[in-house]
């Protein structure tokens, strides 16, 4: 079975997903410990909880880790063994709510077992500032990102092959829409924090907000890098027929991923760093334990968004 230049590019696309998942394992690996001795996540724990039974409990997070990276080798192996290329965007999909869910349901479980022995502060303080979108961003940025979807899309109707695998265009989009609204929900987000060293806390919770857009910016950039290559490979007539031109697009996506993946893993070292001797968001059981943003309107928004996503994925062959 030859491979069309789509089915290539999945692959390249999959190989980059696989990097970046290898090279976040050892900041996975260390999560609990991100905040220092004194926290398991953002649990605080008492002195000598590392020398006890902290010891237990950052292996059975490493074991639910490995269990839970195993079972996506296995499923990637499978659907490679199989040559269903056009199942990679939907096991992409899948690592990425398994990934979420498996943290997420580990530390609700360790909130719950040890949450309930943190102290709670004294006092409690929230933030009154108007926080806007237009704060954190760049509009001008944005605007390029959405003109390069608009003319790939405009590039693919008018001229498009018949190659095309609507599907590809279709999740990029759908993502880049996805991460729109995720922008408005992490700007909009807030919880109290500690009224003691309130500044200081305050910058810290501002600079991760910060760090967070600029994650999903970077993902932005790199799903309309992706979408502007399809759209050349198959709706541009001189990109025909020359074999150099689709690697020369993939290594610009390369090069575009690399750079932010870089960017990212030092901005992620920095926000660790000044938030270490600090008591981390959610650092205690209450209004602002991990799970209180299941009250919010944002996990509706969240339900309705990964519920599109996977009927894409299923029904959406073209």
């Amino acid at each position: 079975m030859s491979l069309h230049s789509s089915d290539l590019f999945l692959l390249f696309v999959t190989g980059l997903a696989v990097l970046l998942r290898s090279f976040s394992t050892r900041r996975i690996w260390s999560n609990p410990l991100a905040h220092g001795p004194g926290f398991f996540f953002t649990i605080e724990v008492a002195p000598g909880f590392y020398q006890g039974p902290g010891v237990s409990w950052l292996r059975r997070y490493r074991n639910v880790i490995v269990a839970e990276r195993s079972v996506e080798a296995l499923a990637l192996l499978a659907v490679l063994g199989l040559r269903r290329w056009e199942w990679l965007p939907m096991w992409a999909g899948a690592c990425a709510l398994l990934s979420v869910a498996t943290i997420r349901g580990f530390t609700a479980w360790a909130h719950h077992a040890l949450g309930r022995l943190a102290p709670v502060p004294s006092s409690l303080a929230v933030s009154l500032d108007a926080r806007r979108l237009s704060d954190y961003i760049s509009w001008p940025a944005e605007a390029l990102a959405g003109a390069i979807v608009v003319a790939s899309w405009l590039l693919l109707l008018a001229q498009g092959d018949a190659q095309i695998r609507w599907k590809n265009p279709i999740l990029l989009t759908y993502v880049m829409l996805g991460l729109i609204l995720a922008k408005f929900a992490v700007v909009g987000s807030g919880f109290p924090l500690p009224a003691e060293r309130i500044e200081e806390h305050q910058r810290w919770v501002d600079a991760h907000r910060r760090s967070i857009l600029r994650r999903l910016g970077s993902i932005g950039w790199f799903c309309s890098t992706l979408l502007g290559g399809y759209a050349l490979l198959h709706g541009w007539p001189p990109a025909k027929g020359h074999a150099w031109f689709r690697w020369f697009l993939a290594a610009v996506a390369l090069g575009v991923w690399l750079l932010q993946v870089a960017y990212q893993f030092a901005g992620t070292r920095r926000l660790d760093a000044a938030g270490r001797n600090l008591r981390p968001p959610a650092g205690w059981s209450g209004a602002s334990s991990p799970l209180a943003w299941l009250r919010g309107t944002s996990l509706w928004w969240g339900i309705a968004y990964v519920a599109g996503l996977v009927l894409l994925l299923v029904f959406v062959q073209v």
